[in-house]
């Protein structure tokens, strides 16, 4: 790859960070729709990042409390800020459109309207709670039966469980979306659209690969998270396509915000992390 090439993908990583998350990158970066495109292969970085931070926010917690509860808080606080709680409100503003029983067109009026109703609150106070819970849950889990088998100090214990189940997550629900967007169909043109429109296989394929490495990397359980974000990226797309005739920003968001939230109750029922 020549450094050319090299400059390409790295302003495409920082145009990822720039778009999905509140980590400063004070840069003009081009946005034209191959490098918009070509942003989404770093969208499971972003997530590593997320994650990451989370993870550190959790052992703090712990650190400083001793209690799973406070360290499961911290890491979901630390999420909404890193991210800005982009993908929140795409949750917010699907949860008021599907849930209003209207028709597709006035589903995407609503969906499309700033205003937070009463089924987008509801659908972000349980998200959250939820959240909390089962991220706490899998921490009490991880934590006792890694010093069943290790022993060593609670705080090495959280530390290690808490990095693979708090960066797995939202690594494989980006993996997820980047799917979701090649195999559906753009609803209305929007932000969400101009990842929809032009996707290819090559995107979906190098974004997979960098999800994968990931997660070999920190907790290569976590790899057995990977069919299961496919398989949601095919319910959601159904789903999605029967409500609304395919995919909006928002639904992309909602999507990312559920299948992190069902790879927190997997972890919390033991099947992964």
């Amino acid at each position: 790859m020549t450094v050319k090439a090299l400059m390409v993908q790295l302003r495409r990583m920082l145009l990822s960070f720039q778009i999905m998350s509140r980590i400063p990158v004070n840069l003009a970066l081009p946005c034209e729709s191959e490098d918009m495109l070509g942003s989404m292969v770093y969208f499971p970085l972003v997530g590593a990042a997320v994650g990451g931070l989370m993870a550190l926010a959790a052992w703090l917690g712990h650190l400083l409390t001793g209690s799973y509860l406070a360290a499961a808080a911290l890491a979901v606080l630390v999420d909404v800020l890193v991210t800005g709680g982009i993908h929140m409100d795409g949750l917010g503003d699907t949860c008021d459109g599907f849930f209003s029983g209207r028709e597709r067109d006035r589903i995407l009026e609503i969906m499309h309207d700033s205003r937070m109703g009463t089924f987008g609150g509801l659908g972000l106070m349980l998200t959250l709670l939820l959240k909390f819970a089962f991220i706490a849950a899998a921490l009490e889990r991880l934590g006792g039966s890694a010093l069943e088998r290790l022993g060593g100090s609670a705080l090495e214990r959280l530390g290690g469980s808490a990095l693979g189940l708090t960066f797995a997550a939202p690594v494989l629900s980006r993996m997820c979306v980047v799917l979701l967007e090649r195999i559906g169909q753009s609803a209305r043109k929007g932000m969400g659209s101009a990842y929809v429109v032009g996707m290819n296989w090559r995107h979906v394929a190098a974004a997979f690969g960098v999800g994968a490495a990931l997660l070999l990397v920190v907790r290569p359980v976590t790899l057995l998270g990977i069919p299961v974000a496919a398989a949601l990226a095919y319910l959601f797309n159904a789903y999605f396509n029967r409500k609304i005739g395919g995919l909006t920003g928002d639904t992309l968001g909602a999507a990312n915000e559920l299948s992190a939230l069902v790879f927190y109750a997997l972890a919390a029922l033991r099947f992964i992390a």
